[in-house]
C-alpha cells in the first residue's frame, strides 16, 4: 500500500463521499500487506484510535472492543459507519467500500457472541480470577515509568476505580483531554478488563498476589499471563493495611454479628471479610480460651515465637464464605482460630472442615 496516496485520501475525508449522512464515528481499515490491516478511529473529524492488526476481523473487532469500553450507546445511535481501504481494489467504486448498517451490525453481534463465549468458557473452568486477555498495542504501557504504572493497577484491582478517573488522579491528566485512554491503554496491555475492575478490594497486596499464586497452581499453562499482574503488584510501593491492634484494644460479645461485603470476585464468588470481626473473634477466643491456639493443631505462636508472636493467628470462616448469600450475617462463633499452615490446608481441594483437619493431626499423633 501507498501509505502517502492512502493519507491523502483520508486528509481529503475520501471515505466519506457519496457514503451517505455523515456519522459521528468512522471505524476505517486499511490493508497495507497481505493480510495486515491499519485500524483508525475518527470522531467528528478527529483521530481518537489507531493500531495496526493481523486479519480484517481482528481489526473490526479490535475496534468494537474500543469503541464499546468508550461508550456502549454510540451504537445504538447509529452514531458508527464502517468503511475499508483497499489499494487496486478491483472494482470501478475507487479504494474504498463501505459496510452497510446490516453488516456492521452482523459484525458486532459476530463479535459479542465471542466475548459472550470467552466468559461462558471462564464459567464453565470455574476459574478464581478472569483470564487475562492482554493486548499487544502498548504505547500508553510504554510511555510511563514501572511506578506510575503499578500506581495505576493498583487504583483499578483495589479500589474499582474508572479510567477517566485514574487518567485525573494518579497520571495527573485533564480527564477532558485524556478521557481515561491512558489507564485503558496500560491496563488492557496487561490484560485487565471490566471482570478485573475492584476485583480485589478489602484484600491486601500479599493477599492479592497469593491468589492469583493460587490461580496459577491450579491452571499452570496460564501462569504466563498471570506473570506481568504479579509483578506489577510485587512493585507496588502504597500503604499496606497495618499490622492487626492488639487485641485488648476491642471487646467482643458473643452473639454479635457483622454483615460482610458484596461479591468480590465475578467469576468466582469470593466475599470480602470484615478485619474488625476478626479482631474481634480473635478477643473473644482468649476471654474463653486464655489464649491464641490453632484449633487443628494446637499450634501456640506466642509460645513458640516468643514476643514477635504475641496476639498473632489466622481466622478462618467456618461456614464458606462463597456460600454465603448478599447480607447473610457471620457471628463471632463462625470464626475458627488457625495457624498459617492449617489454613493453607484447609483451603486445599477438597475443602475439609477444622474438625476434620484436627482429627487428621490427631491421627497422625497418636
Amino acid at each position: 500500500m501507498d501509505e502517502r496516496k492512502y493519507l491523502d485520501s483520508l486528509s481529503k475525508k475520501e471515505y466519506m463521499k457519496g457514503r451517505g449522512k455523515e456519522t459521528e464515528y468512522y471505524i476505517i481499515t486499511a490493508m497495507y500487506g497481505i493480510n495486515d490491516y491499519k485500524l483508525t478511529l475518527i470522531r467528528n473529524n478527529t483521530v481518537i484510535f489507531e493500531e495496526s492488526y493481523n486479519g480484517l476481523t481482528n481489526a473490526k473487532y479490535g475496534a468494537f472492543e474500543w469503541l464499546l469500553s468508550y461508550d456502549p450507546s454510540i451504537f445504538n445511535r447509529n452514531a458508527v459507519t464502517m468503511v475499508h481501504y483497499k489499494e487496486n481494489r478491483k472494482s470501478n467504486r475507487g479504494p474504498w467500500v463501505k459496510d452497510t448498517s446490516i453488516e456492521l451490525n452482523r459484525n458486532l453481534e459476530k463479535f459479542l457472541e465471542t466475548q459472550e463465549q470467552w466468559n461462558n468458557n471462564v464459567l464453565r473452568e470455574d476459574r478464581g480470577i478472569p483470564l487475562p486477555s492482554p493486548v499487544s498495542r502498548n504505547r500508553e504501557y510504554s510511555s510511563y515509568r514501572e511506578e506510575k504504572r503499578n500506581e495505576v493497577v493498583y487504583e483499578y484491582l483495589f479500589n474499582g476505580n474508572t479510567h477517566r478517573w485514574i487518567d485525573e488522579h494518579t497520571l495527573e491528566l485533564d480527564p477532558v483531554w485524556s478521557r481515561g485512554y491512558q489507564a485503558m491503554g496500560i491496563l488492557h496491555h496487561l490484560g485487565l478488563k471490566n471482570a478485573f475492575k475492584g476485583l480485589f478490594k478489602g484484600l491486601s497486596v500479599a493477599e492479592a498476589i497469593d491468589l492469583i499464586e493460587q490461580e496459577c497452581d491450579d491452571h499452570p499453562a496460564d501462569r504466563n499471563l498471570y506473570a506481568p499482574i504479579i509483578s506489577s503488584l510485587s512493585g507496588i510501593k502504597n500503604n499496606e493495611p497495618q499490622d492487626e491492634d492488639t487485641i485488648s484494644n476491642f471487646q467482643a460479645d458473643e452473639g454479635k454479628e457483622y454483615p460482610e461485603g458484596k461479591i468480590a470476585f465475578v467469576l468466582h464468588k469470593k466475599r470480602e471479610r470484615n478485619p474488625k470481626l476478626i479482631k474481634e473473634a480473635k478477643q473473644f477466643f482468649i476471654r474463653k480460651h486464655g489464649r491464641l491456639f490453632c484449633e487443628a493443631c494446637n499450634f501456640d505462636f506466642k509460645t513458640v515465637y516468643g514476643d514477635r508472636g504475641d496476639d498473632y493467628i489466622e481466622g478462618h470462616h467456618k461456614k464458606l464464605v462463597s456460600d454465603l448469600k448478599e447480607g447473610e450475617m457471620t457471628k463471632i462463633e463462625d470464626i475458627a482460630m488457625l495457624c498459617s499452615n492449617c489454613h493453607r490446608m484447609i483451603h486445599r481441594k477438597p475443602l475439609i472442615s477444622v474438625e476434620e483437619l484436627a482429627e487428621i493431626v490427631n491421627s497422625k499423633n497418636e
